[in-house]
């Protein structure tokens, strides 16, 4: 498998540092930087690397698979790999590697003894250590009062040409890794390591094997320590741009990992049960260094349970133990503070709140009352109502499947105007007259739940020629819709979420072959396209981020399942 690094970077579990090729506006066509993906909202770029040749500059190709990053320039080459994760082995031969920082406020570079070099990224909140084990580090690094004006590090080969060095990464005490082992033994352990975790997974089909090879990659890559506001081992939503843990994205992760790294996959279920709110809510995502409360993201964590719950045998009454309460707190939130006319349809105080940020439901002002929004709730009011039975409380459980039935019953009442549902601004009532949006049919995810007339004219609108169902999978807004935009984020591209509940709704409502063909679609668009977060709906291109984790989950449930 071989990593386009334009668009995924190399990276490997547990590391927070990757290496991509970033454009600049010296060099537009783009350059090999080493990035820092620590969750600080601030700078990632850290190093940017060159190749020289007798004193010069020479151009240079970057190529990688999983475990192994080469420069390569007609005068030598330069390979790279991370056995540990927070160690870059590198050896080279013919060539002198060159980095490149230019330092902010407060960032330094001290002489380490023994030939090392000390880079303290303060502007990064890290520090690199340069250690040579072949040739040596020169460093040019003048100090301006209080910090380095500029910092250029060359690691130069010995006599007979060949050089070999070792980045490490501490962020907090200088730590250094193994420096004994070989690159051939670094390599070796790293192979082994993405090997074990590759062969757990399930394998689709010969067609999509190359596309499973990658979605592996990018969520074995993704993933990072325990750290800071990181309570357990998270999956970020990306190495690339979304760089955090969003608080609905990551369920998808725990799904598509959910029998083959069960705790990895319950890790990402409780992670933010460990920092809910006194409230009862979640923030909008978490990193190691950040989080931000602005925004919310709808409920479905008693749909991916539920989802879990029908295909793992090992979550018992151990697990749901843990997030019952929490489950429920995270529920009743959406009545207690996100009901401001009292309706008892809960509401989304801006698009961020529901995944869909700009799509076309919020054409008019916040907030509104999404139809998915009270079908998610309604799924997790039975959600709790199964796992209250299963941990004895009847009682609870007849009071959840109560309010269900309730919820259910008003959603249809204020929002299904006989043809279609609506998404009403809260307090008037009034809906959007333009757009026609993907959203108004997730409520498909409560199944049997919905009148049989209302589910049929749900369905008979995903199978409408022209309107959702494209060549390459959902498009999330009608690409005749005056609102359509080919690159408009949730305003038309086919994004992995919405495709997942809506394939496993409607297999439950007993429309397979329409479930497998959207399934195939979105397959297929991966496999050309790689994990990208959102596709164009009429080409299959990928945009935005390239190496997205909900994507490569999503990808890997439908090539197995469906």
């Amino acid at each position: 498998m071989n990593i386009n690094l334009r668009q995924v970077p190399f990276t490997r579990y547990d590391s927070y540092m990757s290496l991509g090729i970033r454009p600049t506006q010296e060099r537009p066509d783009g350059e090999l930087w080493l990035r820092n993906v620590h969750g600080y909202p601030g700078r990632r770029e850290a190093l940017v690397m060159r190749l020289l040749a007798d004193g010069r500059e020479v151009p240079s190709e970057s190529t990688a698979d999983a475990t192994v990053l080469c420069m390569e320039s007609d005068a030598g080459w330069v390979e790279m790999c991370m056995p540990e994760p927070n160690l870059l082995h590198i050896r080279g031969r013919g060539v002198t590697l060159r980095l490149i920082m230019e330092p902010e406020s407060s960032d330094n570079v001290i002489n380490y003894g023994d030939g090392r070099w000390l880079i303290n990224a303060r502007s990064m909140l890290t520090k690199y250590l340069l250690t040579p084990l072949v040739g040596k580090v020169s460093m040019d690094a003048p100090w301006r009062v209080e910090r380095c004006s500029e910092m250029t590090a060359d690691i130069e080969p010995a006599a007979d040409g060949r050089l070999e060095a070792i980045i490490d990464e501490c962020p907090y005490a200088v730590l250094t890794g193994d420096h004994e082992r070989t690159f051939e033994e670094s390599v070796a352990a790293v192979t082994e390591e993405f090997r074990t975790w590759r062969g757990r997974l399930p394998e689709p089909g010969k067609e999509l094997a190359e596309a499973g090879e990658l979605a592996a990659y990018v969520l074995w890559s993704a993933a990072v320590p325990p750290e800071g506001f990181l309570t357990r081992r998270g999956i970020l939503m990306s190495k690339n741009h979304m760089d955090r843990v969003f608080s609905w994205d990551y369920l998808f992760n725990a799904m598509a990992l959910a029998n083959s790294h069960r705790d990895l996959a319950w890790d990402q279920v409780m992670l933010f049960f460990d920092i809910q709110s006194e409230a009862g809510h979640f923030p909008d995502f978490v990193s190691d260094q950040h989080w931000q409360w602005n925004y919310v993201k709808p409920p479905i964590q008693g749909w991916a349970l539920r989802w879990m719950m029908r295909r793992c045998d090992w979550l018992d009454a151990e697990y749901l133990r843990q997030v019952y309460r929490p489950l429920a707190k995270w529920t009743d939130w959406w009545f207690d503070h996100r009901d401001c006319d009292g309706d008892g349809l809960p509401q989304y105080n801006h698009g961020n709140d529901s995944g869909w940020d700009n799509g076309t439901c919020f054409a008019l002002r916040p907030p509104i009352e999404g139809p998915d929004l009270a079908s998610y709730l309604a799924v997790q009011m039975d959600t709790l109502a199964e796992i209250a039975g299963k941990l004895g409380r009847d009682d609870e459980a007849a009071e959840w499947s109560r309010r269900a039935d309730e919820l259910v019953g008003k959603l249809l009442e204020h929002s299904w105007n006989g043809e279609s549902f609506t998404a009403p601004q809260s307090g008037t009532h009034e809906t959007a007259d333009e757009g026609d949006t993907l959203l108004l049919f997730l409520p498909l995810v409560l199944g049997e739940r919905l009148p049989e007339q209302v589910r049929r004219k749900l369905i008979d609108g995903l199978k409408k020629p022209g309107r959702f169902l494209t060549e390459h999978g959902l498009a999330t807004e009608n690409p005749a819709s005056d609102l359509y935009e080919p690159n408009g984020y949730w305003r038309g591209p086919i994004w992995a979420p919405p495709t997942m509940v809506l394939v496993d709704a409607i297999s439950a409502l007993g429309e397979k072959d329409l479930a497998a063909d959207i399934a195939r679609r979105f397959c297929r668009t991966c496999a050309a396209s790689g994990m990208a977060e959102n596709f164009d709906a009429l080409t299959g291109e990928g945009h935005r981020d390239r190496a997205y984790t909900w994507t490569a989950a999503v990808f890997l449930i439908l090539a197995t399942e469906m």
